[in-house]
C-alpha cells in the first residue's frame, strides 16, 4: 500500500511540473528558440553562398559571355522572385528585342532558339538553388 502512495506522489509531481511548464510557457520558448536557430542557419548560407558569388564576380576573371550570363540570371532571379511562381513567359521578359530586329528571319529563329536554351538552364539552375535555399 505504501509504494502505491509513493508512485502517486511521484506521478503528481510530474503531473505538477508538466503543468508548471505549460503554464510558464516552457514549449513555447523551446519552439521560439529552434525557429531563430533554424533561421540563423538559413540567414549564414545565404551570407555564404553571397559571398562566395561576389568572389566568383569580382576576383575571377570573366567573359563578356559570362558576364552578360550572370546578368541575364539576375534578371531571371528578380522576376522570378517577384512573380511568387505566376510568371507566364519569363523569356519574352528577358528577350533583347534590339537586338532581334537587325536580324534576319533565319538568324532570328536561330536566336531565340538558343536564347531560349540559354533562359531553360539558367531556370534549372534557380530552382536547384531555391530547392537548397541558395536564392
Amino acid at each position: 500500500m505504501e509504494k502505491q502512495v509513493k508512485e502517486k506522489s511521484q506521478f503528481k509531481k510530474f503531473a505538477s511540473d508538466a503543468k508548471a511548464r505549460l503554464k510558464n510557457g516552457y514549449w513555447q520558448r523551446v519552439k521560439n528558440e529552434r525557429m531563430q536557430y533554424i533561421n540563423n542557419i538559413e540567414d549564414q548560407t545565404k551570407v555564404n553562398t553571397c559571398f562566395a558569388d561576389h568572389l566568383r564576380r569580382e576576383i575571377m576573371p570573366q567573359t563578356s559571355e559570362q558576364q552578360e550570363l550572370n546578368m541575364l540570371y539576375q534578371k531571371l532571379c528578380n522576376i522570378l522572385n517577384n512573380a511568387n511562381g505566376n510568371v507566364i513567359n519569363p523569356i519574352s521578359a528577358l528577350m533583347p528585342y534590339e537586338q532581334l530586329e537587325t536580324l534576319s528571319d533565319t538568324q532570328r529563329e536561330l536566336f531565340v532558339i538558343k536564347f531560349s536554351e540559354k533562359v531553360r538552364n539558367l531556370v534549372k539552375q534557380y530552382e536547384k538553388e531555391k530547392e537548397y535555399k541558395i536564392v
